[in-house]
Parts: C-alpha cells; sequence; structure tokens
C-alpha cells in the first residue's frame, strides 16, 4: 500500500512534506488520520492509550491540560514514557494519582495542583515501583497565601522512585516520602514553599543530593526546612541515607532550617547515615541538625552560615498566628544531638558559626573551623562555594 505522500506526483512530493511535516510531529498521518495510542489530546484518550500500550512505548500529550490523570494495577517491565508532544508548549497534568503500578518515566511536562481532587496533595504515588518523574515544572497556585497551597508529591509504599531535574514551586511540601525504599531526589529546585521541600520517614536507600532550596514563602508559625527526616509517626527506623551538594539558600525569601534530620524517640536510630558537602546559607539556627544515629556518620565539608532575618517559624505552634514576626539574629549550628554513640563518626572539613553538643555549645572539633560574621547576605559564600557545584548553577538562575 502506498502512503498519500507517494500517491502525489513527483514535482509536488517536496512542497507537501514541508507541509505536513509539523502535523506529522504533532501525530497526525499524511492522509489526515490520527495515529493510534502514541498521540493523545484528553485524559480519558490517556488513560486509553496506557492501557493499550505495549512495553517500552512513548505516549506524547499534545498541549493542554490533562485533569485527574490515574494509574491503577498497571505493571510494565520496560518503561511508558508519558512526555509533551511538543516539549516548546508542555502539557499539563492537573491531579495525579498512581496505584499498584510500575514502569513509567514522566518527562517534559508540567504539573499543577489545581485541578487535583485530593485536598491535601496534588499527585499521589502508593503501592508502586521504578517511577522516574524528569524534567517537570510543577507547581500550586501563585496566588494563594504560602499556607493555603496544597502539597506536591505524597510517595508512599513504594521503592526505585526518582524525582530528578525538576522544578517546584508555589507549594505547601514539594515531596513527602515515607515509607519506601530507594528513592533518589536529584538536581530540582525547590523555590517559593511555605513550608518544606523534601520530607521522608522510615525510609531506606535514600540519596538527596545537588538540589537547590531557595526564596522560601515561609508560612507563620510552620517548621520549615529545606530537608527533614523524622521518625514520629513512623514504624520502622531509616537507614542508609546519604544527603550530598545541596545548596539552601536564603535568597528573597525566609530563613529556614537546612537538613533537620530528628529522631523524636518513637522509632529506633537512623542507621548510616551521610551528610556532606552541602551549604546552608541564610537558615535558622538547626542550620543542620542530627540527632540519634547509628552504623556510620559522616558529617563533612558542610557549610552553615546566616545572618538576622524574620523568624516566621516563632514559637512553632497556631500561637505564632497571633503575633508579629520579629527579626532575631541568626546564627547557624551545626548540632549533633542525642545519642550519637553507636555511630562510627567521620567528621571533618566543616565550616559552622556555631558547633552545639547535648551541652550546648562546643568547640570545633578537630579537623572543623568557624566562620564568623555574615555581612553581605551570603553573597561572597555563595560565590565561593558554587565554583565546585557549577552544575547547580542553571537552578539558582531558575530560580531568580
Amino acid at each position: 500500500m502506498t502512503s498519500c505522500l507517494q500517491r502525489l506526483p513527483g514535482a509536488m512530493l517536496a512542497v507537501a512534506a514541508a507541509i505536513m511535516l509539523p502535523w506529522l510531529a504533532l501525530g497526525l498521518s499524511a492522509c489526515g488520520a490520527e495515529r493510534p495510542l502514541d498521540i493523545v489530546s484528553t485524559t480519558g484518550e490517556l488513560a486509553n492509550a496506557v492501557a493499550n500500550a505495549k512495553p517500552g512505548a512513548t505516549i506524547r500529550l499534545r498541549p493542554g491540560t490533562y485533569v485527574g490523570v490515574a494509574l491503577a494495577h498497571l505493571h510494565f517491565d520496560k518503561p511508558i514514557a508519558i512526555t509533551s508532544a511538543d516539549p516548546s508548549h508542555p502539557a499539563t497534568i492537573a491531579g495525579l494519582k498512581i496505584v499498584d503500578s510500575s514502569g513509567f518515566k514522566f518527562s517534559q511536562l508540567e504539573m499543577s495542583t489545581e485541578g487535583s481532587t485530593d485536598p491535601t496533595y496534588g499527585f499521589r504515588v502508593q503501592d508502586s515501583d521504578h517511577f522516574v518523574f524528569d524534567d517537570l515544572i510543577a507547581y500550586g497556585n501563585k496566588d494563594h497565601t504560602p499556607t493555603m497551597n496544597r502539597a506536591g508529591f505524597y510517595i508512599t509504599h513504594c521503592s526505585y522512585i526518582t524525582i530528578s531535574n525538576s522544578k517546584f514551586v508555589h507549594m505547601g511540601v514539594a515531596i513527602t516520602a515515607n515509607k519506601n525504599d530507594n528513592i533518589n531526589v536529584t538536581r530540582n529546585l525547590f523555590s517559593e514553599m511555605s513550608k518544606g521541600g523534601v520530607e521522608m520517614g522510615a525510609v531506606g536507600f535514600v540519596s538527596i543530593a545537588d538540589n537547590v532550596f531557595t526564596n522560601f514563602e515561609t508560612g507563620r508559625g510552620l517548621h520549615p526546612d529545606g530537608v527533614q527526616i523524622y521518625t514520629a509517626g513512623m514504624p520502622t527506623q531509616s537507614h542508609d541515607i546519604s544527603v550530598v551538594g545541596n545548596l539552601v539558600f536564603r535568597g528573597n525569601g525566609n530563613a529556614i532550617q537546612g537538613l533537620f534530620i530528628q529522631d523524636e524517640g518513637v522509632a529506633s536510630a537512623f542507621n548510616n547515615l551521610t551528610v556532606s558537602d552541602n551549604a546552608v546559607i541564610g537558615g535558622m539556627w538547626d542550620s543542620i541538625y542530627i540527632r540519634h544515629v547509628t552504623g556510620t556518620l559522616v558529617v563533612k565539608d558542610n557549610i552553615a552560615a546566616s545572618w538576622p532575618g524574620l523568624d516566621l517559624e516563632g514559637s512553632g505552634d497556631a500561637s505564632a498566628l497571633n503575633t508579629k514576626a520579629s527579626t532575631t539574629g541568626f546564627v547557624a549550628y551545626l548540632w549533633l544531638r542525642g545519642d550519637n554513640s553507636g555511630a562510627a563518626l567521620s567528621m571533618s572539613g566543616n565550616l559552622a558559626q556555631v558547633y552545639m553538643g547535648n551541652g550546648g555549645r562546643i568547640s570545633p572539633p578537630p579537623g572543623n573551623k568557624v566562620i564568623g560574621n555574615i555581612t553581605d547576605e551570603g553573597k561572597g559564600l555563595l560565590q565561593t562555594w558554587i565554583v565546585g557545584h557549577k552544575q547547580l548553577l542553571p537552578l539558582l538562575a531558575a530560580a531568580n
């Protein structure tokens, strides 16, 4: 069978091809018929395409908004790619729910919490494995007050989840991941959050690396963090966690806790933790806070430095809402607290304004140094640190 291009006279072939190429890129055949499955325009067509897809297929979304996307009981040994048909005009997924599925990659898309029927999270992933979310722009409503926005991802009972090369803006918390293993959060920008960038509990084999957290619009009375890992409400300990090469920079926003890794005393200690090569510039008091670790504990080559600013957290509870935030003379702590006697500690190369132990302030441990007052809002320190972390420059540029 000949195609409709082949049926044209030779003299017209080049002209016809030039005219039709843009339509072919959007998934239309030369004869005007839509190619099945791989180019979609609606949420229903996307659901049908996924249901009928073969392992390794790519499904392209035309520009538009796809509300309430749901995947359930779908498993592929070769990942299904879901992406925009035209990356210069990316499709938007408004609300996403994934249950009991595996083998997907979402990329070159926008994702909006607006349109989600979930009152708390825009994107839920549960009981699933082998998902990649890459090169996304995920956002809430920029016109909402900070505490009104939904959170972004909630990931639970999952394994082998990667979130990378993406931008998160105008959310409560961008990523919450509880009761998971093999989680990778790499090279993302978290900007204009009201509470947190990445929060986790009861996780294992985790890498949080080369991310930028900046320009937070902290909600009054909230405990804001770039990265928070906790034990409260969790059934098991967290283990084998690496937090490396991240930047927490106040920028045009409010001061937040940088890296807050806290055993609240309701679960076992963290087992095997590495916190290295991070910079918390312009954070709150507990810029780098670690409590109760066993196994190995590596704390190396971090920077913790700050300067005065508004304390939006205040009392950290509802009573703060009735008081006006005041300017506080923040200095940055690198604080190892609680019982860490069961850990093989390696601590060197750190630069902090204050070192803290269980009894309060301590002298810098051997191989670590103190940095003095910051008078330029951290600009000089950032310029020095970023020289060795040039891979983060595009993320910083995207935040401004």
